[in-house]
């Protein structure tokens, strides 16, 4: 099984590396970019749950890994929790949620996504989209 693992990552162009503001996570995290060190992927380092009570800071994780994480993800449970509930992504309710998945999906995939345009007061009072 780790053979196939490390075969698969060989072939990737980005390694997408997610932790948690936590040691065991740092840990973690630290020996993997440690191991990939030496190969082709781009690196893409992301911190998770950013501001949980109880978690390290941002810049002591830079610190640890050092290397600032390239993109943030916060702490956001009534977002999350109401989406679980709700059968809805929880980008959907939450604007900060929803501009660190998209940048995340614009790292991964390379490619530009268009932001979508709130609609204007008028536009949500009439019920209609330009």
């Amino acid at each position: 099984m780790r053979g196939n693992f490390e075969a698969l990552l060989a072939e990737a162009n980005v390694e997408l590396i997610v932790l948690e503001a936590t040691l065991l996570s740092l840990r973690d995290a630290a020996r993997r970019l440690e191991d990939a060190a030496g190969t082709r992927q781009r690196g893409l380092v992301v911190l998770n749950k950013l501001g949980r009570a109880g978690d390290l800071a941002e810049s002591d994780v830079a610190v640890a890994l050092r290397r600032a994480p390239d993109l943030t993800i916060a702490y956001a449970p009534k977002p999350f929790g109401t989406g679980i509930n709700l059968g809805k992504p929880a980008w959907t309710t939450d604007a900060r949620i929803e501009a660190s998945i998209a940048r995340l999906a614009r790292e991964i995939s390379g490619q530009a996504i268009a932001a979508v345009a709130e609609p204007s007061r008028l536009q949500r009072l009439f019920g209609r989209a330009a």
